[in-house]
């Protein structure tokens, strides 16, 4: 058997101390880390043009949407509508964002099924409209995520 020399009883003596920093030092780049990850999604998250104005949010978890009206605009002439969505984590079966317009006239924004989305999710819609009132309309089933949407009429 070999003698333990003093360097290898300082190691020993000090092991346990040792132990604690490490984890602590575990936990620090484990919190780092999520930080990290929580900032490079919320950069990911696309922002409307800047003459754009927010229209409505909503919020998938807490219910279904049938033909829901999200907000309604007017145009007392002829003029191009655009419309900026974003889709933050989206999880649903069926989803339809129109416009109806007073006069029956429909303009499909985005329609799909069985519908996911990760944190940037996001699209534009651009159309001319003639002059009218109009109805934002919003179909989903209950899901997971959030869906916020702006506008820019003339």
């Amino acid at each position: 058997m070999i003698p333990a020399t003093n360097s290898a009883k300082n190691a020993q003596a000090h092991a346990p101390g040792s132990h604690i920093l490490l984890t602590v030092l575990g936990v620090c780049i484990i919190i780092l880390a999520a930080a990290c990850g929580a900032i490079q999604s919320q950069e990911a998250r696309p922002a409307p043009p800047a003459d754009y104005q927010l229209i409505v949010e909503v919020d998938l978890t807490t219910q279904a949407y049938h033909r829901a009206t999200l907000g309604q605009f007017s145009l007392p002439r002829e003029g191009e509508v655009g419309l900026f969505f974003t889709l933050g984590d989206l999880e649903t079966a069926a989803f339809d964002l129109s416009i109806k317009g007073t006069d029956g006239s429909r303009f499909g924004v985005l329609q799909a099924r069985d519908y996911r989305t990760d944190s940037a999710g996001s699209g534009e819609w651009r159309d001319t409209l003639p002059p009218g009132e109009y109805h934002l309309l919003l179909t989903a089933a209950q899901g997971h995520g959030n869906v916020a949407v702006y506008a820019n009429t003339p």
